[in-house]
């Protein structure tokens, strides 16, 4: 198996060009974090508050969060713990109506969201992340169904 391990602020970029600015996505990928030390975000194409949607873990308080920008000034995100040192399936969902996201196979939370306002930044993966482990990383420019996500 090949799996991305991002360490010392290493990350890729999958640019900005092709499926990254649909009306409805999914995200899903495996994730192992192995220090969650500070605050960064494994996955991110925003301007804060005004488009696009990224992934973050928040030191402070011990969670990953996934938020997208629809334009409505409101924050639209799902929070959701994983364990330290062992893999967790983690697929986020947007259809243009709501926000929802999945922790292997399980909605962990569903909030109303429209549709993420379109930007021309990269798509980043692991910007600012200490060490980190990815694998398996699918985009889908359409919302999966629960029955989609679980057989991921």
């Amino acid at each position: 198996d090949t799996v991305l391990r991002l360490a010392n602020e290493a990350y890729a970029d999958a640019g900005s060009k092709g499926p990254f600015n649909p009306k409805a996505f999914t995200l899903a990928f495996w994730i192992r974090p192995e220090t969650l030390e500070r605050s960064f975000l494994p996955f991110q194409k925003f301007e804060w508050m005004r488009d696009g949607f990224y992934i973050k873990y928040n030191q402070p308080d011990g969670l990953f969060y996934v938020e997208l920008f629809d334009g409505s000034g409101q924050r639209r995100y799902v929070s959701f713990a994983l364990p330290m040192s062992a893999w967790s399936h983690v697929a986020a969902t947007a259809d243009g109506e709501h926000l929802v996201l999945y922790v292997n196979g399980v909605a962990q939370g569903r909030v109303p969201a429209g549709v993420p306002v379109p930007n021309r930044l990269p798509l980043t993966i692991g910007q600012g992340c200490p060490e980190l482990l990815l694998d398996d990383i699918r985009f889908y420019a359409r919302a999966l169904t629960a029955a989609e996500v679980g057989s991921l």
